[in-house]
């Protein structure tokens, strides 16, 4: 079996079983998953056993930051901000949606764990797992496969699933997954910049939509969340095997 596949394969089943361990962890302590989930580390403890192993052609973490990648953290803040306020305005006009003064008032409050979050996710997922993808498919395809798999790890053996939004939250999580690529793919996968997307994504998200998680909400955002990325795959014009926009 091709080594990229193996990592690949390994490094799902050790974060699966960490996610799996930590969030027992975090119901036996009793720590607000609000606050802080120690479930985060699951990611980076997997990235850095397969380095352990693997080191010799395994992606290594990017922090730098030239002046043409710093462009880049504007469009990892504010494109993902830009979609849900859109997506709220649409609520609010016709599903009556209201912002989450709470989550406003208690921002700061939550803003450090959030930024630890976002950085031990993304070293797993975006340095680590969608790099090897690309090894052995298309950044599309990458995409959609890391999509698809982080959010199955949302839901934890301690949350009810309701089947149909689970599927929309697979559909979301791969529009998303296939943005931020293409945004990645001009940094060389830069650690800072997967960061802030994830930062303002989950910000925009909490302060929108976190006390109107309904089904209907979620296909708004999906709407609209769609658009945008399927301008960037019709820009390509080389179909989905072999898309090229995501290349310099």
């Amino acid at each position: 079996m091709n080594k990229t596949i193996i990592k690949s394969i390994l490094y799902l089943l050790i974060t699966y079983s960490l996610t799996f361990l930590l969030n027992i962890l975090q119901q036996k302590v009793n720590l607000n998953s609000n606050i802080f989930s120690l479930n985060i580390f699951a990611p980076f403890i997997a990235y850095i056993i397969i380095l352990i192993f693997y080191s010799k052609n395994t992606a290594k973490i990017n922090i730098k930051l030239t002046g043409t990648n710093a462009m880049h953290i504007i469009d990892a803040l504010l494109i993902p901000t830009f979609l849900i306020i859109i997506s709220y305005i649409l609520c609010t006009h016709f599903l009556n949606t209201k912002i989450n003064n709470d989550f406003i008032k208690s921002i700061i409050y939550f803003l450090p764990g959030m930024i630890v979050s976002a950085f031990f996710i993304e070293i797993g997922w975006r340095t680590f797992l969608i790099q090897e993808l690309q090894k052995v498919t298309s950044p599309l395809y990458a995409s959609i496969i890391s999509g698809v798999c982080w959010s199955i790890i949302l839901y934890t053996p301690f949350t009810k699933i309701v089947i149909i939004s689970f599927i929309f939250t697979i559909i979301l999580a791969i529009f998303y997954s296939i943005i931020i690529t293409w945004i990645l793919g001009k940094v060389k996968f830069n650690i800072i910049i997967s960061s802030i997307f994830n930062i303002s994504a989950t910000i925009s998200y909490k302060i929108f939509f976190s006390l109107n998680t309904e089904n209907n909400s979620l296909i708004m955002i999906i709407i609209v969340v769609a658009i945008p990325t399927f301008i960037l795959l019709i820009l390509s014009g080389k179909g989905l095997k072999h898309n090229f926009l995501f290349k310099d």
